[in-house]
């Protein structure tokens, strides 16, 4: 890999590491194409994303620039009745991030995040405790709001909608 490349950017390359038949090198590894290449977390819902994904355009300051219903979506008619109304897929830009998620439906049933957070950095005290008090606000939280060793403020909670996030606002260097 190009180390010079931008960040959030890949080469896509060819060829086999390592020796061939006969103990004679591999041919070095050819360089065809760069492509962007961006880690978007996709969230999955219980019933609740159009909930969810309102109160994170407004406590994140983002734009929804998607919000489509199964009963929207092509073949709404093979979704039982009382699933049309529920987020086939939502989109939540925030700055040049994106948060996306969507409903689960009775042949894909929902089960609870696990092993995983969103986790928000931020450069200021004010702006951690604005998201703790806005994002944590009737969730469950494990770890409060707090100076450690690495930040001026790090929290971890579960939100009302059962999604694990942190919040660290690191240490000035």
């Amino acid at each position: 890999m190009d180390s010079a490349l931008p960040l959030g950017y890949y080469e896509v390359q060819t060829g086999h590491p390592g020796a061939v038949a006969g103990g004679a090198p591999t041919p070095p590894l050819e360089t065809h194409e760069v492509h962007e290449m961006r880690i978007n977390p996709y969230l999955s819902f219980d019933g609740c994303c159009e909930a969810a994904f309102r109160h994170y355009a407004e406590s994140l300051r983002g734009t929804i620039e998607m919000m489509l219903s199964y009963g929207e979506a092509p073949g709404a008619e093979e979704i039982p009745p009382a699933y049309r109304g529920k987020i086939i897929h939502a989109r939540l830009a925030v700055g040049d991030q994106v948060l996306m998620g969507s409903d689960c439906t009775p042949a894909c049933p929902y089960e609870p995040i696990r092993g995983v957070s969103v986790s928000l950095n931020v450069d200021s005290v004010a702006e951690a405790e604005r998201l703790y008090a806005a994002l944590a606000k009737d969730g469950t939280v494990q770890m409060p709001l707090a100076e450690t060793f690495w930040a001026e403020r790090f929290a971890m909670f579960i939100d009302r909608f059962g999604v694990p996030w942190m919040i660290n606002c690191e240490k000035k260097q």
